[in-house]
């Protein structure tokens, strides 16, 4: 079997005419331009302002038990996803 080369040829000229394309130029104004540089800030005073604790006692054995059932889950969905049957169907191939 022999592939007809003409939409290969086709994919290709089209890349080649894409990167023909010039590089499109943007318009920054005067003002942005002789803006400053944003000051920057150390970490520490950004991580500042997150709560030291957000998980509250009270909803730590909801979370635990949401974990746990989440756990299970992944174990049940981990065996094969083929069974048996069929593995032994598509082993003996196509006839």
């Amino acid at each position: 079997m022999r592939l007809c080369p003409a939409p290969l040829l086709a994919a290709l000229a089209m890349g080649l005419i894409a990167g023909c394309e010039p590089f499109p130029t943007f318009e920054v104004s005067e003002s942005a331009r002789a803006a400053a540089y944003p000051a920057l800030v150390p970490v520490e005073a950004i991580t500042g302002q997150v709560p030291a604790e957000t998980i509250a006692p009270e909803t730590s054995s909801d979370l635990a038990g949401r974990a746990a059932r989440l756990k299970a889950r992944a174990a049940r969905l981990g065996g094969s996803v083929v069974d048996a049957e069929t593995r032994k169907r598509m082993q003996t191939g196509v006839k």
